[in-house]
C-alpha cells in the first residue's frame, strides 16, 4: 500500500528553485539501483525558493534526496532538506521517527488527541475550523432546523436553503451531520468540510463567495 513521503528543499533564493526544477524535469535518464529505487512517479511542486517532492515510500523519497544532493553538488548551492511522512490520524507531516498508531486502541487515542488540538485551535482563534454544510429541499425546512439549532446554541448561518454550522473540530463535525441526516428531510444533503471562514483568514485574497462543493444548487 502506497505511502505518503515528502521531501522538502529550501533554497534562499527563488531562482535556485527553479534552476532544481528544470533539472529534475530534463535531467538524463538515471541508472542502475538509483533508477530502481526511483520507479515510480515523484511529483514536484513549488512555492516561490522552496520545493516540495513527494513520493510513494521512504526509499523513494531518499532516492530523491540522492538526485537533489547532486543538483546542489553540480551546481554549487546551498539548501535545506527535510524529509516528512503523513501521519494519516493526526492530519499533518511528522518527522518519520514519529511512530504510526498500529491498534484499534491507538488510532482511538491519536484521533482523540487531533480533535482535543483543533478544538483548542478553534478557541484560541476565536474561529472555528470545521463546519457542517445542509442543503435543504425548501426554505420552511431550512428555516426550521436552523431555529432549532439556533435554540440549542449553535450559530448557523442561514441562506435560503443552505445551513453552514460552524463547529470546533472534524469530529464533532461529523457527529453533528450524523445526527442531521436522520433529522432533516430525507432529501436534504449534508457534508463536513473545513471551515471557509479558516481558509479565507489564511488567505485573504480569496472570494468572500463561499462554494458548496458537490451538494446541488
Amino acid at each position: 500500500m502506497a505511502e505518503d513521503w515528502r521531501v522538502k528543499v529550501e533554497f534562499p533564493h527563488e531562482e535556485h528553485g527553479h534552476r532544481l526544477s528544470g533539472f529534475l524535469r530534463d535531467h538524463p535518464e538515471l541508472e542502475g539501483d538509483l533508477a530502481e529505487r526511483l520507479r515510480g512517479r515523484v511529483v514536484v511542486s513549488q512555492d516561490g525558493p522552496v520545493l516540495f517532492l513527494y513520493a510513494d515510500t521512504r526509499d523513494q523519497a531518499e532516492a530523491a534526496i540522492q538526485v537533489v544532493r547532486s543538483f546542489l553538488k553540480e551546481y554549487d548551492q546551498q539548501a535545506e532538506i527535510d524529509l516528512r511522512r503523513w501521519h494519516a490520524v493526526e492530519e499533518r507531516w511528522e518527522d518519520p521517527s514519529v511512530p504510526l498508531p498500529d491498534t484499534p486502541e491507538e488510532v482511538r487515542e491519536e484521533r482523540e488527541k487531533l480533535t482535543e488540538t483543533e478544538r483548542e485551535e478553534s478557541k484560541e482563534d476565536r474561529m472555528d475550523e470545521w463546519e457542517v454544510q445542509v442543503v435543504l429541499p425548501d426554505h420552511s425546512s431550512t428555516k426550521k432546523l436552523g431555529d432549532k439549532l439556533e435554540a440549542e446554541g449553535m450559530k448557523p448561518l442561514r441562506r435560503w436553503r443552505f445551513l453552514v454550522i460552524p463547529v470546533p473540530s472534524e469530529d464533532d463535525g461529523n457527529a453533528l451531520a450524523d445526527r442531521l441526516r436522520q433529522e432533516a428531510p430525507s432529501d436534504a444533503k449534508v457534508a463536513v468540510e473545513a471551515s471557509y471562514g479558516q481558509v479565507v483568514a489564511d488567505n485573504p485574497r480569496l472570494s468572500a463567495f463561499s462554494i458548496f462543493g458537490g451538494l446541488g444548487g
